[in-house]
């Protein structure tokens, strides 16, 4: 199994997240399309992040569907990292 630099990948994510909110704040009528080019970028860069550290297209693929639905539940990446890397690692996708 490849295995996930989550650190990595989190200061990156962490950078990323906190860049974009900054630029965004008060904008409450962009919110939905932000929400949505969020998404998008989030998986693109963690993907990419991933592959670059091992990771095969499924692993990372469950890896950053996973980071991303338990940032926008706990608000927290560091939380989301911890539970998406032991989840990914108990319960590999199987293999294409």
């Amino acid at each position: 199994m490849n295995s996930i630099a989550a650190p990595d990948i989190l200061r990156l994510m962490t950078k990323w997240i906190a860049l974009t909110f900054l630029l965004l704040t008060g904008c409450g009528s962009f919110e939905k399309g932000f929400e949505e080019g969020f998404d998008k970028s989030f998986r693109e860069s963690c993907r990419e992040a991933a592959v670059k550290k091992g990771a095969s297209a499924p692993v990372a693929n469950q890896y950053c569907e996973c980071t991303l639905a338990k940032f926008k539940e706990t608000k927290s990446m560091d939380k989301s990292a911890e539970v998406c890397t032991a989840q990914v690692k108990s319960n590999p996708p199987p293999a294409q």
